[in-house]
């Protein structure tokens, strides 16, 4: 089995220098060229074209246009976990701003003239096996509250439905094949924060920072139904 390697160091489109300026285009670091032709070349194409139609324009989350009613937005505060790990959340944050795949942070004020409704999710955090500290943004708040759906609630899952084989199995499957097969690694964070949201889908995923102004996250999120299927895809 041929192995296609595919450069990432492109960035699509222009984007605003300064973090504190709001984004107006999405914004992807994948050579798209590249993808089309190893596409073409291994006859993916046009089955896979989503995948580069979410590269230019951001992949659809399922989240549909919606709005809590009586409520102009809904911030609710973050979980408790990501005050215990504040600094390397922060660290994580920063990373993200650097890299322009957040930006911010932007006062309460300005998400209101950006957006006719908004909402923010709680930022929290998880501990890795390794100890690595994994913020998430927890899209599927509030649970079991008649008045407010979460946005993992709109998402119809089974538009995004993902498969998982433990260990075992998936050794045997590759132990039972002849033929040649080479192995890659993937870093699962960065597979995850190198796909693009699409734009009308942002007011949806606002995270609010500890200074409680908030962050436009422009990729896909820890915590959100759509993202392990998109990811997988992508991969």
């Amino acid at each position: 089995m041929n192995q296609v390697l595919l450069p990432t160091n492109a960035v699509v489109q222009s984007q605003q220098t300064h973090a504190e300026d709001w984004p107006s285009v999405v914004r992807c670091e994948m050579n798209i060229e590249a993808w089309k032709v190893a596409l073409s070349e291994h006859r993916l194409l046009p089955e896979y074209q989503d995948v580069l139609d979410g590269f230019k324009s951001g992949f659809d989350q399922g989240i549909p246009q919606h709005t809590l009613q009586g409520l102009r937005y809904y911030t609710p505060d973050n979980h408790a976990s990501s005050e215990k790990v504040k600094e390397k959340v922060e660290e994580s944050i920063k990373k993200e701003l650097l890299a322009k795949r957040m930006f911010g942070p932007f006062p309460l004020e300005r998400i209101m003239k950006e957006f006719k409704f908004f909402r923010s999710n709680p930022l929290g955090a998880v501990v890795n096996s390794d100890g690595a500290i994994r913020p998430i943004n927890d899209l599927s708040f509030p649970k079991n509250d008649p008045f407010i759906k979460s946005v993992n609630s709109f998402v119809d899952k089974r538009d995004f439905e993902t498969t998982w084989d433990d260990f075992r199995i998936v050794s045997d499957f590759f132990a039972k094949d002849d033929r040649k097969m080479e192995l890659a690694l993937f870093d699962w964070e960065k597979a995850y924060r190198q796909i693009p949201t699409r734009m009308d889908q942002w007011k949806y995923l606002l995270v609010k920072d500890f200074n409680r102004e908030f962050l436009v996250d422009t990729r896909i999120t820890f915590g959100g139904v759509a993202g392990c299927g998109w990811t997988t895809t992508y991969l």
